[in-house]
């Protein structure tokens, strides 16, 4: 449940949506409906030419959230997203955050 995991990938990419959760939260749980689906893999249907990501890091509440750990995540974050190449294919790259996921995004730019 850690890192970047793709969701969906078209042949040809138009834009690109990478889903990072927040505190105490998960790639895979985050992002569920209250029936338990994960929507975030309908948007691969609904828009066309979208390559969708989830990243995953530990979040837990209970680790003190520091300034150090939190340059580690964003410096994760960053490192896997050029390995995988978000952004090279498109022209356009969207995050949708939540809580401290937004705050590690941020951090990024």
């Amino acid at each position: 449940n850690l890192g970047l995991a793709l969701v969906h990938s078209p042949e040809e990419v138009r834009i690109e949506v990478v889903f990072v959760h927040g505190l105490n939260g998960s790639r895979s749980v985050t992002w569920r409906n209250s029936l338990g689906d994960f929507w975030p893999a309908w948007l691969g249907e609904s828009i066309h030419g979208s390559r969708i990501w989830t990243y995953g890091y530990n979040s837990a509440v209970w680790r003190s959230p520091s300034e150090d750990v939190l340059e580690l995540h964003t410096a994760r974050l960053l490192e896997e997203c050029v390995q995988k190449g978000v952004g090279r294919k498109s022209a356009k790259v969207v995050f949708v955050c939540h809580s401290l996921g937004g705050i590690l995004v941020k951090s990024v730019s």
